[in-house]
C-alpha cells in the first residue's frame, strides 16, 4: 500500500480469498471425508442439529465459570476491537496526518509484530502456563490501543502497531492451547463453535456504534477511551481467575 496506493492491495486482498478456494477444489475428493454413516465427533450422520449442538455447548459454558468469564471477555474485546478497526484508516489520516503510505506501513508493522509475538510465545510457553499468557497479551493490547489515542505522529504509531501485533499473538496462541485442555474432549466442537459465535456477535453493533461516537469525538480520544475500557474489562474478568 505504501508503494502502490490503495487500489492494487485491495484487489490483491480480494484475489487472495479465491486462491484457497482453488486449492481446496484441487484436493482429492476423498481427503478429509468422514467414514460413511458417521457424523462429527462420532455421532450418527443426520442425528444432530445445530440448535442442539449450541444448547449442549451453552450447558458446558454455564457449568464452567472460567470459560463463561472468558466468553464474556471475548465478546467485550470484539465490541471494542471491531469498532476501532473501522476507524483505523480515518485515524491515520485525520489524527496522525498520514495517507496511504503510513497506513500501509502501520499494517506491515502490525504483521511483523504478530510474527515476533508468535515466536516469543513459543519460547515463553516452556516456562509460563498458557493461561497466564492470555491476560498478558490482552493487557498489552489495551495499553497499545490507549497509547494510539495519545499519539500525533504516524511514525510513533508504527512502534505501537508492532507492540499491538505482538500482544495479539501473545493472547491468541496460548488461547488455542488453553481451550482444548479446558473443554471436555467430546464437547470441544460444540463449545468452541458457541464461543466463536459469542465473540463475533457484537461486531455489527461495534461498527455502527463507533461510527456514531466518531461523529462527536476525536478519533484519538475514542482510542484512548476504548483502551481504558479494555483494561478495566480485563481486570474484572481475571480478578478471580486463579485457576487460569
Amino acid at each position: 500500500m505504501a508503494l502502490l496506493g490503495s487500489e492494487v492491495p485491495s484487489e490483491y486482498d480480494a484475489i487472495s480469498f479465491l486462491l484457497p478456494l482453488l486449492l481446496i477444489a484441487l484436493l482429492p475428493r476423498a481427503a478429509g471425508t468422514p467414514p460413511r454413516g458417521a457424523g462429527s465427533e462420532g455421532s450418527p450422520r443426520g442425528s444432530r442439529s445445530l440448535l442442539r449442538d449450541l444448547q449442549e455447548g451453552a450447558r458446558c459454558l454455564r457449568e464452567d465459570r472460567l470459560l463463561l468469564r472468558l466468553a464474556l471477555l471475548g465478546s467485550l474485546a470484539s465490541l471494542f476491537a471491531m469498532g476501532l478497526q473501522g476507524l483505523y484508516a480515518p485515524y491515520i489520516q485525520r489524527d496522525l496526518g498520514g495517507g496511504t503510505a503510513p497506513y500501509g506501513l502501520c499494517n506491515s508493522c502490525f504483521a511483523l509484530g504478530s510474527i515476533g509475538g508468535g515466536l516469543a510465545v513459543g519460547h515463553w510457553a516452556r516456562r509460563i502456563r498458557a493461561g497466564r499468557l492470555i491476560p498478558l497479551g490482552l493487557v498489552g493490547q489495551g495499553i497499545g490501543i490507549f497509547a494510539l489515542g495519545l499519539l500525533h505522529l504516524w511514525w510513533l504509531a508504527l512502534l505501537v502497531a508492532l507492540g499491538i501485533g505482538a500482544s495479539q499473538e501473545t493472547n491468541l496462541v496460548p488461547w488455542r492451547t488453553f481451550l482444548p485442555s479446558r473443554i471436555p474432549r467430546g464437547a470441544f466442537g460444540r463449545v468452541s463453535t458457541l464461543l466463536g459465535a459469542l465473540w463475533i456477535a457484537p461486531s455489527p453493533v461495534a461498527v455502527v456504534g463507533t461510527s456514531f461516537v466518531a461523529g462527536t469525538l476525536i478519533i484519538g480520544t475514542i482510542y484512548s477511551l476504548y483502551g481504558l475500557a479494555t483494561l478495566v474489562c480485563i481486570a474484572v474478568a481475571f480478578s478471580s481467575a486463579r485457576d487460569l
